[in-house]
């Protein structure tokens, strides 16, 4: 893979990101072929990112893509606590056959935020190794649309985290208005986020410059 590798990436920014919302409760479901609780429901940032740490792609059953599925569990998870929550993807691609059920399944879960977690233009291949792979940002602005979401493309600062913690602060506040004032009073503390984690990421080779 890239390096470090995009599973190292994204759970570095998941870290930096819980870093920002200390008592948010958090759960981390991946996926490839299949979807897989980690973690559920916890406000202890660090399990979750002992637990993810852990992770890489050949753990997985099944090769492939169910955002779908992960997305259907991840609602129904949020749904089980009662509250209201949000919902953030990190992946470095979605199979555009998901596109029409995503969108299709939109008015009956809460919109969803997509982390681009892919090699950008700083990915150097290493020599004798194939060209690293593109970010194709068409293909995941049209799944942030499916998801009726918005899309942030992974930085090597904290630029990402930044404009990401801000949407779910958004979102979250809008949620809780809607649904109704009872909220208002539990604090944000009580506010589930739930990460997706993809977990299809096989390819190896690349190295990312840091600068």
């Amino acid at each position: 893979d890239i390096q470090p590798s995009r599973v190292v990436r994204a759970v570095d920014k998941i870290d930096r990101l819980l870093q920002r919302r200390p008592d948010t409760r958090a759960a981390l479901l991946v996926y490839a072929g299949s979807t897989h609780t980690v973690m559920p429901f916890t406000r202890d940032r660090n399990l979750i990112v002992e637990f993810a740490r852990e992770l890489s792609p050949d753990l997985m059953p099944r090769t492939g893509d169910v955002l779908d599925e992960a997305v259907d569990r991840a609602e129904q998870m949020i749904s089980d606590t009662g509250r209201p929550g949000t919902m953030l993807v990190l992946a470095d691609a979605v199979d555009p056959a998901l596109f029409d059920t995503l969108e299709s399944s939109q008015s009956q879960r809460r919109d969803a935020e997509l982390w681009a977690i892919a090699a950008g233009e700083e990915v150097v291949p290493l020599p004798g190794t194939p060209s690293a792979p593109a970010l194709d940002e068409a293909n995941m602005q049209a799944a942030a649309d499916a998801l009726g979401g918005s899309l942030e493309i992974i930085t090597t600062d904290d630029s990402d985290v930044e404009a990401i913690d801000r949407r779910i602060g958004r979102q979250l506040a809008a949620v809780s208005r809607q649904e109704g004032n009872r909220w208002r009073d539990a604090g944000y503390y009580l506010l589930p986020l739930l990460v997706l984690l993809g977990l299809f990421w096989f390819r190896q080779g690349w190295v990312v410059r840091w600068n």
